[in-house]
This record gives structure tokens, sequence and C-alpha cells, in this order.
């Protein structure tokens, strides 16, 4: 039988059985843009990532940075959970969950974005929904921030 070493780090130097570089080095990537990532560079990330229908438009890079920017300077001050990020013909969407609440930050370039949507399912009644345009971070903040010493709307 031979064994078959392949290049890899000194911190790694297992035989090419045990040690798949591409599986590895994809697994390491993920970690470090995790970890030392910025929070809002993965969601522009997974925007511009996003994958789009036959034809769909893709969002600006406007639409997107109208987003990114906001979130940018929440994500500095705040603890924030993993959005659910989307696409939709030209319309770039990052909503947040708890329960039965959720609050979406969406742009699509017009002159009153980035909206702010607030929707929250009630059991046997009607929903509740509101809009909010031209959303600024402490807009944001209020939505969605958690601290020691505020909850945002979505936790309460």
């Amino acid at each position: 039988m031979t064994t078959t070493y392949t290049r890899t780090s000194t911190i790694l130097p297992y035989r090419i059985e045990v040690y798949r570089p591409d599986l590895s080095e994809m697994t390491a990537t993920i970690l470090y843009e995790h970890c030392h990532g910025s929070y809002a560079k993965r969601v522009e990330k997974a925007l511009i990532g996003a994958e789009l229908d036959d034809g769909e438009e893709a969002p600006s890079a406007a639409t997107i940075s109208s987003i990114v920017k906001i979130i940018e300077k929440v994500s500095k001050t705040e603890s924030l959970s993993e959005p659910e990020v989307s696409v939709f013909y030209g319309e770039a969407s990052v909503t947040w969950r708890c329960g039965p609440r959720e609050v979406t930050l969406l742009s699509r370039s017009s002159a009153d974005d980035p909206k702010l949507l607030r929707y929250e399912s009630r059991d046997k009644q009607p929903g509740f929904h509101e809009m909010q345009t031209n959303v600024r971070v402490d807009d944001l903040l209020k939505a969605i921030g958690y601290s020691r010493t505020r909850r945002g709307w979505i936790y309460d």
C-alpha cells in the first residue's frame, strides 16, 4: 500500500486520506468569515450572491448599499441575530424573526428607501403590520436592537 501525502499547512500534516484540503479549506474560510468578517459584509455578500430566477433583475449596488449602511451602523452597537436575506426582481430584503414578530428592511432604490416593515401574526385575530419609509439607524435599532438596557419591538 502506498501512502500519498499532500501539501498541507504545518498545523495539519495529515495524510490525504484523512485531510481533504478542499473541504478543510472551505470550512476554515467559512468559520473565519463568520467570526472575523463584519456582520454587514456577510449580509452584503449574501445579497450579491443570492440566486436569481431566469430573467430576474438583480438588485443594484445602490439598493444593496442603502441596506448595508444601516445594518453596519446598528451591528457596531447591537448584537444581531442572523437574518434571512432575499432578493426579488431588483428588490433586496433582510428579515429578522422572533416568535410571531418579524422585521424586514428592504430597498428597491426608490426615493423613500429603505423601508422597514413590521409584522406580527396573532391567533384568531387579524395580524398587525406597519410600514415606515426613509429608515434611519435609530428606526432599525428600535425595531430589532437588543441590549441590557433596551429591547427592540421584535423582542417585546
